[in-house]
């Protein structure tokens, strides 16, 4: 599960840096919402939900 997160927001710090490199705004900010939305998901897993179990 951790490896699976951390490869998908390294592949996201990717799209974001070709984003910005070939000037395609859309695809900078595609990849930055969803590395937000990754790093939601990850601290809710690691800090709320395995804990409780």
């Amino acid at each position: 599960m951790t490896t699976s997160i951390f490869t998908v927001a390294l592949i996201m710090l990717v799209l974001m840096y070709f984003g910005k490199k070939y000037h395609h705004k859309a695809l900078f900010w595609i990849a930055f919402g969803m590395l937000l939305l990754i790093c939601c998901f990850a601290t809710w897993i690691f800090l709320i939900l395995v804990p409780s179990m």
